[in-house]
């Protein structure tokens, strides 16, 4: 089922509505009406059931991956992906976080913790990677430079320390030749076969830029 959007609430809203309330002003009683919202974020459910994909597998490594996606260096986030379905509209990809990392020391001090925007900015890759591998097989690859056009429904749900094994599945949920839509998890502690622990979330928006080629495609 698609995920709700912003603002509204992954599973259930208690609506709690006091309908009497008593103030003393001036020793005389008031009554006022007084209504509001308890909203209860639930916990979201498994994009799609991974525990068949074998993790330990490189499908495309780092290296592979540069084919399609331009970040270079210290911004590449992305270490492989270890399973895309036959469609292309579905992918498991991994994210090793090390204790060498440029952020650890600043991130924070004594307790480094990867930073949210570095989260999102490896769905984005991830979300790169899906449309490019996917036009591939449809027209024969993007020349052009893919932008990241928004997010939507972004949720951290827990830290991720040097150590975690960051493993990531994407869903696409709407694709066009100038655009794709698609919906990330991030989990840690996955094994073969067993579900990990929902640390991120997010959808992105992920559009092609026509006025804008590649450089580093064969970089």
């Amino acid at each position: 089922m698609p995920q709700p959007g912003v603002g509204e609430i992954r599973g259930a809203a208690l609506l709690l509505t006091v309908a009497t309330s008593i103030l003393s002003i001036q020793s005389t009683p008031v009554l006022i009406n007084c209504t509001f919202s308890v909203f209860l974020i639930m916990p979201s459910e498994t994009l799609f059931d991974y525990s068949h994909v074998d993790l330990g597998c490189t499908f495309i490594d780092r290296a592979g991956l540069r084919k399609y996606i331009d970040q270079r260096g210290a911004v590449e986030q992305l270490d492989r992906v270890c399973w895309v379905n036959e469609d292309r509209t579905e992918c498991v990809a991994v994210r090793e976080v090390s204790d060498d990392e440029w952020w650890h020391d600043g991130h924070i001090p004594g307790n480094p913790l990867l930073p949210g925007v570095l989260m999102v900015e490896t769905a984005a890759q991830l979300s790169t990677f899906l449309y490019r591998y996917k036009m591939e097989m449809l027209d024969g690859g993007v020349k052009n430079f893919v932008g990241f056009a928004g997010i939507n429904d972004t949720r951290f749900r827990s830290p991720v320390a040097p150590g975690d094994t960051l493993t990531l599945i994407i869903k696409e949920r709407k694709f066009t030749p100038r655009r794709i839509l698609a919906e990330t998890q991030a989990y840690i502690g996955c094994e073969n076969g067993q579900l990990g622990k929902l640390v991120f979330e997010t959808t992105i928006l992920g559009m092609q830029l026509v006025d804008v080629k590649r450089q580093t495609a064969n970089a």
